[in-house]
C-alpha cells in the first residue's frame, strides 16, 4: 500500500511545482509592459543565464558586457533580486541591478 500512496502524493507536488512555475514563466512572457534593468554579477559569482534553464522565468534576457545582462520583464527590481536570491543562492552584494541609463533603483 505505501508504494501507490508514494506515487500518488509524489505526483500531486511535481503538479503544484508544475502549475507555480507555470504562472512564474506566463507572467514573464509578456515583458513589453514590464521593466528593463541591467543585471550586472561580481566577477567570482557570474551566472551563465543565456544558458540555464531556470531562468526562462525571468523574461528576455541579452548578453550585457563581459558578466552582465539586459533583461525585459515584469518581475519589479525587488522581485527579481528575491528570484536570483532563491534560485542562485546569491547575497546582496553578488550583484546589482540597475536601470538602462546607469541610474540605481532605490529599493
Amino acid at each position: 500500500m505505501k508504494g501507490p500512496l508514494l506515487t500518488i502524493i509524489v505526483v500531486l507536488i511535481i503538479g503544484v511545482i508544475y502549475i507555480i512555475n507555470k504562472k512564474r514563466i506566463d507572467k514573464a512572457k509578456d515583458f513589453t509592459k514590464g521593466y528593463d534593468f541591467i543585471l550586472q554579477f561580481q566577477k567570482e559569482k557570474y551566472i551563465d543565464l543565456k544558458k540555464d534553464v531556470k531562468a526562462n522565468v525571468i523574461g528576455e534576457i541579452q548578453n550585457y558586457g563581459e558578466r552582465g545582462y539586459r533583461i525585459k520583464t515584469l518581475f519589479t527590481k525587488e522581485e527579481l533580486e528575491s528570484l536570483l536570491k532563491e534560485t542562485y543562492h546569491l547575497q546582496d552584494d553578488d550583484f546589482t541591478i540597475v536601470k538602462p541609463a546607469g541610474l540605481y533603483i532605490p529599493s
